[in-house]
């Protein structure tokens, strides 16, 4: 459905609404798009979107009701699976003021705005996605994300993400069945009081995983736990995923209070 449609066709567009029909719990609804494309790509059957603004988008998703946290790869590789573009497309400017996600099923919500550009092949024999988000909440949270790689192979993944309570910056790699993926990141949380006032000092550390196992390490420093001071703890977790259940062993080290904390335990 489109709403107010106005330019100079086909290279100027502005739409005052516009509501796609993914699938039967699908929609997107866009308002006040304003956009530009260029001729000649189009002769090559390659759009291009010079520029495309669009004030504020609503998506609206369900998933299945049987499906847990384990099944949600699964719903992503299905979502990818059916995505088939017919044309080449770049777009080499895209602004969304306020996009609304809305999950039917969980009634899960997000606000953010954002800014990118990338672009895809025919039936995503290649991609690339470059976005900057920037999340309406109170710790003022911006992540930059990075795609690259096609349907079929492996897929390269870049993420940053700064706010008032943590920074993280991680990459790693990705299978077409989301089964065989790995990734190493790195992060630091400057002030632990933000989350709970019984905390107070800085935590830092770093975590890999591949195909089912995780290695995280942290430690923090100038530590209170409801007044009482560490002056340093470092804290590791091991863990290797097998048929949905977890195994692994988990190790503390605690120094610089009245007593000295030392220990690790196995969990499955």
């Amino acid at each position: 459905t489109i709403e107010g449609l106005e330019g100079q066709l086909p290279f100027s567009w502005k739409i005052d609404r516009m509501i796609l029909h993914l699938d039967s719990d699908t929609i997107l609804d866009l308002e006040d798009v304003r956009l530009r494309s260029a001729l000649f790509p189009l002769l090559r059957k390659h759009l291009v979107i010079a520029y495309c603004h669009i004030e504020t988008a609503d998506y609206t998703f369900a998933q299945p009701t049987e499906q847990n946290c384990t099944d949600i790869p699964c719903w992503v590789q299905e979502k990818i699976t059916h995505f088939t573009p017919f044309m080449h497309l770049s777009v080499h400017y895209l602004n969304i003021g306020s996009v609304q996600t809305c999950n039917l099923t969980t009634g899960e919500k997000f606000i953010f705005s954002l800014e990118a550009k990338g672009k895809w092949k025919r039936h995503l024999s290649e991609f690339f996605f470059l976005g900057k988000i920037a999340l309406h909440d109170a710790a003022q949270t911006h992540v930059e994300l990075s795609l690259q790689g096609s349907k079929n192979q492996e897929i390269s993944v870049q993420l940053a993400a700064y706010s008032d309570l943590i920074n993280l910056q991680a990459k790693g790699k990705l299978s077409p069945d989301l089964k065989q993926n790995t990734a190493i990141a790195t992060y630091s949380i400057p002030d632990l009081s933000s989350f709970t006032p019984s905390l107070s000092g800085s935590l830092a550390g770093k975590g890999y995983y591949e195909n089912g196992k995780v290695k995280i390490a942290a430690s923090a420093t100038h530590l209170h736990i409801d007044h009482y001071p560490l002056e340093t703890v470092d804290a590791f977790l091991e863990g290797e995923e097998n048929q949905s259940q977890w195994t692994g062993c988990f190790k503390l080290n605690a120094e610089g209070g009245a007593t000295a904390l030392k220990g690790h335990t196995l969990f499955t």
